[in-house]
This record gives C-alpha cells, sequence and structure tokens, in this order.
C-alpha cells in the first residue's frame, strides 16, 4: 500500500461571516446549556466572543495548514482533513468560552 497525497484542498478556503455568525450562535447555546445555568447575560457575550475566537481560529488555521498530507489509508485521510477544515477554530471556540465563563462567574 501506498501513501496518499492530498494537496491543498484545505489551505484557503474561508467561510461566509453569516455562516460563522451561525456557528457563534449555536455554539453560545451549546456553552451556555453546559454552564449550568449561565443566563442570558453569559449567552449575550458569548456569541461575540465565539464569532472572534472563531476568526482566531480560522487564522491560525489558514497559517499553520499543511499544504499536503501524507496518509495511509482513506480513514487517516478522513480525520486530517475533518481537523484541519474545522479543528483549530473549535479548539479556539471552546478556549474562548472558558476564558468569558471564568471571568464572568469565578
Amino acid at each position: 500500500m501506498g501513501a496518499n497525497i492530498n494537496k491543498g484542498e484545505v489551505k484557503n478556503k474561508p467561510v461566509e461571516e453569516s455562516k460563522i455568525w451561525g456557528i457563534a450562535v449555536f455554539w453560545a447555546l451549546i456553552s451556555c446549556a453546559a454552564a449550568d445555568g449561565a443566563g442570558f447575560w453569559y449567552f449575550l457575550f458569548c456569541v461575540p466572543v465565539s464569532f472572534g475566537a472563531y476568526k482566531i481560529g480560522d487564522s491560525f488555521r489558514r497559517f499553520t495548514a499543511p499544504d499536503y498530507f501524507v496518509t495511509k489509508d482513506v480513514w487517516d485521510t478522513f480525520f486530517k482533513k475533518m481537523f484541519w477544515r474545522i479543528g483549530p477554530q473549535v479548539i479556539a471556540m471552546i478556549i474562548g468560552s472558558m476564558i468569558l465563563y471564568s471571568i464572568m462567574f469565578e
């Protein structure tokens, strides 16, 4: 079995602003539910924080995404592509929510 090489399919695909706001609202709803009664103000602040964190994560992704992947099978290709499409953005949104929660409730 040879290695699969996938060239630059993930590097520079920006997401539309309206979709990012939708993702930020969705993430704010999830983090409000997980924050055990965080309330309206947490939701109100979590939406712009999530939006900003998503933009920071997307910038990081575009800067650090590899030009190609060397994979051994289809699942490895799938997981690497999925990580580089949404991984840094989701990680940044989780960190942003944690920082906001610690500022507001600790």
